[in-house]
């Protein structure tokens, strides 16, 4: 049975409730594009993100482990262990879009990683869902408060934009 199943439009990704995380490839043929066969990356995953051709998953440990290798810039304070990243503090959701790293942790903190700097975005929030989506180039952030609000950051821009009831709210630029 399946927990759940996204795409980046690259890869397609399962994630089953037993924690085994599968993916398949768009291949380009000479008759056209098709889809590869499924592959198991990993067991024990808890969350994974996808997005521009990268896929971050973590584990019941709590370390985030990549398909390819390719990591957004973490921050320094956050430690290599093997080829797994071991966060400073616990995670409890995250995704990921280009070299951005929007995470949601323990202490109901919301915060952002670019450049291997992070900044709190807000405290003392619930959220419910932090989801990666866009096209191909124009990647975009979503983050899901337990309200119903949401809030969008577009690569695009830059900028997040902050929705209740349909309604846009507000506007804040990436923090320093």
């Amino acid at each position: 049975a399946l927990r759940s199943i996204s795409s980046d439009g690259y890869l397609v990704v399962a994630l089953t409730v037993d924690g085994d995380l599968f993916y398949r490839q768009k291949l380009q043929q000479s008759n056209g594009t098709q889809l590869g066969t499924w592959i198991k990356a990993a067991s024990d995953v808890i969350q994974y993100s996808v997005n521009g051709n990268r896929l971050l998953w973590m584990d019941q440990s709590g370390m985030i482990n990549s398909l390819t290798g390719s990591y957004p810039d973490f921050p320094t304070e956050w430690q290599w262990v093997g080829s797994k990243i071991k966060p400073d503090s616990e995670i409890i959701r995250f995704a990921s879009a280009d070299n951005i790293l929007l995470y949601f942790t323990d202490d109901q903190t919301l915060r952002i990683c670019v450049d291997g700097k992070s900044a709190v975005l807000e405290e003392n929030c619930e959220i419910s869902a932090l989801y990666s989506c866009g096209a191909a180039g124009i990647p975009s952030l979503v983050v899901e408060y337990s309200n119903g609000d949401i809030m969008i950051f577009s690569y695009e821009t830059m900028m997040f934009y902050q929705y209740s009831g349909g309604e846009l709210t507000g506007t804040m630029e990436l923090p320093d």
